[in-house]
């Protein structure tokens, strides 16, 4: 452990002379050295250009000594693999856990893959929603005046910010969309609860969405 402690301070402090150094050095100056390319990297079909950053070869290799010493690459390998690396929380990062075989075989996964589905079968018939279309928990509302014949409102209506505001006293967050048509005509109500949303909170979405529903279209006769 001490030996690493060590490893790591040297490599620090050759790093901190390194940026002294290179405060004096112009960038077009450095553009022109001669191991300027091995400093564009490739990643799969991911190029990564480092030529016009105030860095050396030198610097990217003691930065990777210093990752590799502080055990970057097996927290990285932790981290896709859904283990809890928060240490102050003692949680996997969200976006990785959600992709761990564990986690998609649950019943949380398996009711908010299928969000879009449940609010299709709750709303789909209702008379002035034309589409509901999206995918995971990124979902799109679209209102129209002629379910049948896809006949927007007339936007001086101000149908998207209505249910928004709707929605919003029934206790539920939403994004109200205008003119998504033509760029005047065309009522959205976008729909992007977070990652950490459980499996109960689809049917109180759900619930107080046809409470703002109600606020608004009741008093229009389809």
């Amino acid at each position: 452990m001490e030996d690493l402690h060590n490893l790591n301070n040297a490599i620090e402090g050759e790093l901190q002379q390194a940026a002294q150094d290179i405060r004096s050095q112009h960038l077009r100056d450095l553009v022109h050295t001669p191991d300027r390319a091995a400093l564009c990297l490739q990643f799969e079909d991911l190029t990564v250009d480092c030529t016009r950053q105030p860095i050396t070869l030198k610097i990217l290799e003691k930065l990777v000594m210093l990752a590799k010493a502080k055990s970057l690459p097996d927290l990285l390998d932790d981290l896709f693999a859904g283990k809890a690396i928060n240490l102050s929380e003692g949680k996997p990062v969200t976006h990785c856990a959600l992709r761990s075989p564990e986690y998609q075989s649950g019943e949380d996964y398996k009711k908010r893959s299928s969000f879009v589905d449940i609010l299709r079968q709750k709303f789909g018939q209702h008379p002035f929603i034309g589409d509901i279309r999206g995918r995971g928990l990124f979902i799109g509302i679209e209102f129209v005046a002629d379910r049948e014949q896809k006949t927007p409102f007339d936007p001086s209506n101000g149908i998207n910010r209505r249910v928004k505001a709707a929605t919003f006293d029934a206790g539920l967050l939403c994004y109200p969309l205008g003119g998504t048509i033509d760029g005047k005509k065309g009522d959205l109500l976008l729909l992007a609860p977070p990652l950490i949303m459980e499996a109960g909170h689809i049917e109180e979405i759900t619930h107080k969405l046809e409470i703002g529903f109600e606020k608004v279209f009741d008093s229009i006769e389809p």
